[in-house]
């Protein structure tokens, strides 16, 4: 097994916070499952046949340590012509950063929904970014995609675009028998598509359930459905689950394993288009260092307790002046809920700010944030992202760009008890690019801090490498400018 340096992990935070210090052994507990769990997703698709009966789960998307032998990506759901399918448009593409010195070989195999697969051959360059578009390997209403490399330290994540704009969410870096997402919409002029990936040669049962604004939703047409192996399928939920503004998702399978993403197009006046993967499990803690509250911009914070026990849940937030007091929840089993930061007198507008929700009685739970900008608000689009589950001292960015038409912003959270040191640095070609006035920021204890690249740095492809002292969070927020299109995704953390 692959030696890890554990203190790269989930680190206790402010020892002063009660709450937070009986919340240390979660932490820890974390921390030895993603060391055990990460190995099994390492290995190559052939490899990984043999162990299909085992389940081995990141708590999030993980990059595999520069020592491992293999690594593999799981990309559920993008559509793969020029016109979309059904009213959709979620034309994808796969981004492939290498963050190691050396080179890696490997394949990108897309899995349409109709047809067969195709392999293709990767050369993703030491300290670089390659990209591949799935309509140009394969034709079909949809498409997932399998990249198989020959190391670690490569992170992969995925886009889809359309006339709603675009957004961006991390491949999967494990599959899972469990998948859980807290939001989705399927109210009038909405459409919620869960994209279901197997990977695997068995054949795949999973059954769906779905909890609402009006209780909990159990179609029969959504249990027993049958992913073949090595195929993928596309679920519109609005077909059984109608006309709901706030729906969330439990998707279990009764054999084999699998990846979920959910593609939310959403109408009305806020208009846009998302990409997020579900989380394999819930947890205690979850981290989201960007947040406004601003005149046009509306921001949703979505629980979802997918157990059978109650759970007692903060959303903390962290302001960039002053300080707050946190939302107090309480979720029945299987309930979900939503706090609309916009209706609260406490959350000032037009000041940043970083959430962290938290489990107070250690019943884990799913959380998501939803945000929608229009007019007066200079953005517009919509964006759909579940948070980040730990901290690291490396992340990675495979995916961005910081020119005249897109407004790139990079925000690190630092939750622990000591001052950060961070630097901000792009995968150019080869080498690493130090971008001036990005190094060696101080961030202090409790604090976070959001970094307009744009100000910084003009590149069309802009894959980024965020090291810091001690253990952060980043987040990537992307702005299209003068036309619709916001995206916000967690980066991934590098081992």
């Amino acid at each position: 097994m692959t030696n890890v340096d554990v203190s790269d992990f989930d680190e206790p935070l402010a020892p002063d916070d009660e709450r937070r210090v009986r919340r240390l052994p979660v932490f820890l507990a974390l921390a030895v499952l993603l060391i055990g769990g990460a190995v099994l997703d390492r290995m190559p698709l052939r490899a990984a046949e043999t162990t299909a009966g085992v389940a081995a789960v990141a708590a999030m998307p993980t990059a595999a340590p520069r020592t491992s032998l293999s690594s593999s990506w799981f990309c559920a759901g993008a559509t793969a012509t020029p016109e979309g399918v059904e009213g959709l448009i979620a034309d994808g593409r796969v981004v492939i950063a290498n963050a190691g010195d050396r080179a890696l070989e490997g394949t990108i195999t897309v899995v349409p929904s109709e047809g067969d697969p195709k392999t293709v051959p990767l050369r993703v360059g030491p300290r670089s970014v390659t990209s591949v578009r799935q309509r140009e390997v394969v034709a079909a209403p949809y498409a997932s995609a399998l990249v198989e490399l020959n190391g670690g330290e490569a992170v992969v994540e995925h886009e889809i675009s359309g006339p709603l704009g675009f957004s961006t969410a991390p491949c999967a870096s494990s599959a899972s028998d469990t998948w859980y997402l807290a939001e989705g919409s399927t109210a009038r002029e909405d459409s919620m598509r869960l994209a279901i990936y197997n990977p695997f040669p068995e054949d795949a049962i999973v059954d769906l359930s779905f909890a609402t604004d009006q209780g909990r939703a159990v179609p029969s047409d959504f249990t027993g459905l049958v992913v073949k192996g090595g195929r993928m399928r596309v679920v519109k939920v609005e077909e059984h689950v109608r006309r709901r503004n706030n729906v969330a998702v439990t998707a279990v399978a009764r054999s084999g394993r699998m990846v979920v993403d959910r593609i939310q197009l959403r109408g009305g006046a806020a208009k846009g288009i998302s990409l997020a993967l579900a989380t394999a499990s819930p947890g205690e803690r979850w981290f989201f260092p960007e947040g406004l509250v601003a005149d046009g911009v509306t921001e949703r914070f979505h629980v979802y307790n997918p157990t059978t026990r109650e759970a007692e849940v903060s959303i903390e937030l962290t302001l960039d002046e002053g300080a707050t007091e946190p939302f107090d929840l309480t979720l029945a089993p299987r309930e979900r809920l939503t706090v609309l930061t916009n209706e609260q007198e406490r959350v000032p507008k037009n000041v940043g700010h970083a959430a962290t929700v938290v489990s107070l009685n250690g019943v884990p739970v799913v959380a998501e944030r939803s945000v929608s900008a229009v007019a007066p608000a200079t953005r517009s689009g919509t964006a759909d992202s579940l948070g980040a589950r730990r901290t690291a001292r490396q992340w990675v960015l495979a995916s961005g760009s910081a020119t005249e038409t897109v407004d790139e912003v990079v925000v690190v959270l630092n939750p622990g008890p000591a001052d950060a040191t961070v630097s901000v640095k792009g995968l150019a070609t080869g080498q690493l690019l130090a971008i001036e006035t990005l190094e060696a920021l101080v961030i202090p204890a409790g604090t976070r801090q959001a970094i307009r690249l744009t100000d910084h740095v003009k590149r069309e492809a802009l894959a980024l490498l965020v090291q810091a002292s001690s253990p952060v969070v980043v987040e990537r927020g992307v702005y299209l400018v003068g036309t619709p299109g916001l995206a916000l995704s967690s980066a991934v953390p590098l081992r």
